[in-house]
Parts: C-alpha cells; structure tokens; sequence
C-alpha cells in the first residue's frame, strides 16, 4: 500500500478494488548444483535448492511445500518417510507436516528465525540462500527412490510452494505472497526436483 506524507492511502486501485502493493524485491528460485543422490535408511539430504531475492534488501523465507514421492521396490518392507525437515547450512530451520504425498514446512521458533506479527521466517541474505530438504526414511531396500520437489513461477499469486514475505522497509510491512516470478513469466511452471536413491 503507497501512503502520502500524511498516511493517507494514494495506492492505485486493481479492476476488483483491492490495494495494489509495490514489491521491494522479487525471489527467484533455482536448483542448487551438487545434487544428492545416495539413499539409506535414516535421515538424508534430498534436495538443495537456493531462494535469492533481486533487489537490495533481504527477503524472508515463511514456508515451503514439498511433494514426496516414494519408489518403494519391495512392498514387503514398504518403504516409508517419517520426516521432512528443512536446513539452511547446518541449523535446522524447520520441520514438516504431512498431507497425502505433500509436506508443509513452517518455520521453527528457538533456531534464529524472525518473527512478525506472530508468524516464525528465516531472513533470505540480499546475496541467496541455499536451503537442503532432509528426509528421514525407513525400510530402505534395494532399488527403492525417493524424489522431491516443489513447483514455482506459477501463474497466479498464491499457487507457488514457496511462500516468502517481502522486506517492505523493515519486515514488518512487507507482506507474505506464495509467487515467485511475481507475474513476468506467466505460465512458465517450473519444477526444482531431484531423486536419491538405493541402487
């Protein structure tokens, strides 16, 4: 939202009304080099991917939905994720929810993730961040495969798996959009995905 110098709300309105916003940054997500590939029984690394903001500011990381799909060979044992944990370098920053093949990752409390308006985020350095997707599997047998992976630049706000708040000037104005591309690549669906396996 745009104010004058008195507060008063100069923003240009949408077709339906609403507030237009003017983003201090916009996200852009990649598939991080030096993949995983090696799976066991236990927790390992799955996916690493890296959120870098294409402004001057910091942005901030809310959360991450992540589809899990499990190759399971020998339905014996059955192949089995318990967790899907997500780290920025060696510190885990959260920990996900399951729904079906999908998890939700929010942000923890306790681990130096800020806060604004009673919601947790980790700060996207002005320079990128890589983040790793961990999964904790058990009955790893011969030949099964896990993938991960999550869907941005959708075509509309609100459909991307990454959710993220803009800095606005310090963070506490910005405001949370599930849009990566913010709209210029319209249509343009991409899917960061990666596999490990036990061959």
């Amino acid at each position: 939202i745009i104010t004058d110098d008195g507060g008063t709300d100069t923003s240009e309105k949408t077709d339906n009304g609403d507030d237009m916003y003017v983003f201090n940054n916009k996200v852009i997500a990649t598939l991080s080099s030096n993949q995983p590939t090696t799976l066991t029984t236990g927790t390992k690394e799955i996916l690493k991917f890296t959120l870098t903001p294409s402004g001057d500011n910091n942005a901030f990381l809310k959360s991450v939905k992540v589809k899990i799909d499990e190759t399971d060979a020998d339905t014996d044992t059955p192949l089995n994720v318990t967790a899907v944990d997500l780290y920025a370098g060696s510190t885990k920053i959260g920990s996900g929810s399951e729904s079906g093949n999908e998890w939700t990752i929010d942000m923890a409390s306790g681990v130096g993730n800020l806060e604004f308006a009673g919601d947790r985020y980790d700060e996207i350095s002005s320079k990128g961040e890589t983040y790793i997707v961990k999964v904790t599997a058990a009955n790893v047998g011969t030949d099964d495969v896990i993938t991960a992976s999550l869907d941005v630049n959708a075509d509309a706000p609100g459909e991307d798996d990454v959710t993220w708040r803009d800095y606005g000037t310090n963070g506490e104005n910005g405001i949370d959009v599930a849009w990566i591309n913010l709209g210029e690549d319209q249509g343009d669906i991409s899917t960061i995905e990666n596999s490990i396996d036990n061959k």
